[in-house]
């Protein structure tokens, strides 16, 4: 199936039909809102930063992505090499029980705005190498809450963040 329209709610309710334990997201380019909302549901969650290697992360992202790390059930992790990829994957410890993916993003601009982005059903045949990616995914990347954000000026035109 595809999907282009409210794809916001259908990352944010998928769990109430599939059952899953947990959701992992593999972003491109992530949202504070998306996570803040995912952090409210009942499903635990891992968010991966695909493009943060490329991001302006601003302090103010980087300190929300801490507090909901480290005081609900979803964890924001940032990828140490550039990953443009979209998937979503939940699951029930390692058992994959749907994956959707396309070009939709894991924030309110790729979410929100029907018919702008795209979303499809993974063959089932593929959970089992779509997860594998996306452990993969995880061990390339760190948990915000490790992560050590040094804020640089560059001239007074921009920031620029080092790791």
């Amino acid at each position: 199936m595809i999907y282009v329209n409210n794809l916001h709610d259908l990352i944010m309710n998928r769990h109430k039909h599939n059952n899953a334990g947990e959701l992992i997201v593999l972003g491109g380019w992530i949202g504070p809102i998306p996570v803040e909302n995912v952090s409210k549901l009942n499903i635990k969650s891992k968010i991966i930063y695909g493009c943060k290697k490329r991001a302006n992360l601003t302090t103010g992202h980087h300190n929300l992505y801490q507090k909901i790390s480290g005081n609900t059930n979803t964890e924001v992790f940032y990828k140490d090499t550039y990953n443009h990829s979209k998937i979503y994957c939940w699951h029930d410890k390692g058992s994959v029980k749907e994956v959707i993916a396309g070009s939709a993003n894991f924030s309110t601009h790729g979410l929100k705005r029907d018919g702008a982005e795209t979303l499809f059903d993974v063959d089932s045949a593929d959970y089992n190498s779509v997860y594998t990616e996306l452990m993969n995914a995880l061990n390339d990347s760190q948990s915000c809450l490790q992560y050590n954000l040094n804020f640089v000026c560059n001239s007074g035109h921009g920031r620029r963040y080092n790791n």
